[in-house]
């Protein structure tokens, strides 16, 4: 396979020292990572990288975020990196870079924190290092691209609210259709892109569904797995994706490669019952009819207004049709509380049910 996207001037880069063993996974192989590239076809997503900005949030070692960079050539690549010494790392090689190459990659490290929401506010409000230009729904952002690897332990639910926000549109979603490459364990990725009736579903594999056109990318694992063995039949064979091996991944785990940004729908649509899916998912199992009772009050009446098949369906079964048929009937049910009742003060961990 040719290395087509591998930068020279990292070469010596990646000789002169030895890859940092990380709690976070990432593939280290440029082949492995050349494949994932050829899959993705991002060059002919974004053809004209001097228009393009790039944000990388946790970038590890580089082997990737070089061989990105190196296909788009893009206008600026933010590197947002908070582990003291890959800040370190990246300090050194941005400054050989300069060295080598004037750093014509465009790249900039950004030392904080890609879990906290004021680093995006940040990054574009108060340091201005780049400035996103606002944009229609009707397309994908062409100069906007956001690449993440949030394969250890909080990253699942990182990735469940960046999938909200498609549906509330804010964070970096305010400024049009932005596209989401993110990295994450396949235990993870699995259950978020699981299809209804699927035994992982779960109440933000309903909201990506609902909020977002996602695709399955890639599916990494060690040579001793076999990939993609926990994922939805019906995922592989829809999207198709990169199937690949990088030693780098430890045995005991596998790394999934999606994408995802804003459908049409936001979460105007279910915002007023918004409030029950926390119970129903809780109870992912149980029928509807059963369920509306203990969550609704006078949840019998309410159920007398939706379809017996859709009563014997388990929210695990329920599709977006469903949910759409819910709110509406919920909108309509006269015994509701206020809107303003019903908003939850207290975080929520989406990703777990």
């Amino acid at each position: 396979m040719s290395l087509r996207s591998f930068n020279p001037a990292f070469k010596q880069l990646f000789a002169d020292r030895k890859p940092m063993r990380l709690h976070i996974h990432e593939m280290l192989n440029p082949h492995t990572v050349q494949q994932v590239l050829d899959g993705m076809r991002l060059k002919k997503l974004y053809p004209d990288g001097s228009k393009l900005d790039i944000i990388e949030c946790n970038p590890g070692n580089g082997v990737f975020s070089s061989m990105v960079n190196y296909d788009l050539k893009p206008r600026n690549h933010i590197l947002i990196e908070s582990r003291t010494k890959l800040q370190q790392h990246w300090k050194k090689d941005l400054q050989a870079l300069q060295g080598i190459t004037g750093n014509k990659e465009n790249f900039t490290l950004y030392p904080r924190d890609p879990y906290d929401w004021q680093t995006y506010l940040d990054l574009t409000d108060k340091d201005k290092i780049i400035q996103p230009v606002t944009k229609s729904y009707d397309q994908v952002h062409d100069e906007l691209l956001l690449i993440a690897n949030w394969c250890y332990d909080r990253g699942e639910k990182i990735v469940a609210q960046w999938i909200g926000c498609c549906g509330d549109r804010n964070w970096l979603q305010k400024y049009g259709k932005v596209r989401v490459i993110c990295m994450a364990p396949s235990k993870t990725v699995s259950k978020f892109l699981s299809e209804p009736g699927f035994g992982k579903r779960n109440r933000t594999a309903m909201k990506r569904e609902l909020f977002t056109d996602s695709k399955l990318l890639a599916i990494i694992a060690n040579s001793a797995n076999l990939p993609g063995e926990g994922y939805d039949p019906r995922v592989l064979i829809r999207d198709q994706p990169v199937a690949a091996y990088d030693n780098s991944i430890p045995k005991s785990t596998e790394m999934g490669i999606f994408e995802f940004y804003p459908s049409g729908m936001t979460t105007d649509a279910i915002a007023e019952m918004e409030y029950l899916l926390s119970p129903m998912y809780m109870n992912r199992s149980t029928p509807l009819r059963q369920i509306l009772p203990k969550i609704v009050s006078g949840g019998e009446g309410m159920a007398e207004s939706l379809p017996h098949d859709l009563l014997d369906r388990s929210p695990r079964e329920f599709t977006t049709e469903d949910i759409l048929a819910i709110a509406h009937a919920y909108d309509k049910w006269p015994f509701k509380p206020d809107y303003v009742d019903t908003i939850q003060l207290d975080e929520i961990d989406e990703s777990q049910f």
